[in-house]
């Protein structure tokens, strides 16, 4: 188990093991879980202005092609070197290299 001369250093390595488990898993901080959460509200106040679309919407007709605030995001489109598109929320992470065993016939150690 521990030994009594490096008891410190032992609870030191446990603890970097214990933070790191945390970062890569990405669990909260137990230690600040009382804290309150910052409230950040990243939606906006009013819509975004558009003098075109209110303009043709004012003159009840569909307004002409534009750049607009309003406009949906394009997801995926196609252009002359391919299909692009968003990557995805979670990308599965390639698997891990296997070891090289053997290059041009000989072992590799």
């Amino acid at each position: 188990m521990f030994g009594a001369w490096d008891y410190e250093a032992q609870l030191l390595e446990l603890q970097r093991h214990r933070e790191w488990y945390l970062i890569n898993t990405q669990q909260p901080d137990p230690y600040f879980a009382l804290a309150p959460e910052p409230e950040m509200d990243w939606s906006p106040r009013r819509p975004s202005r558009c003098h075109e679309c209110e303009a043709a919407a004012a003159a009840m007709r569909e307004p002409a092609f534009h750049r607009c605030v309003r406009d949906a995001v394009t997801v995926g489109f196609r252009s002359h070197v391919g299909p692009i598109e968003r990557p995805h929320k979670k990308s599965p992470s390639s698997p891990p290299a296997r070891p090289m065993t053997a290059f041009l016939g000989m072992p590799v150690y």
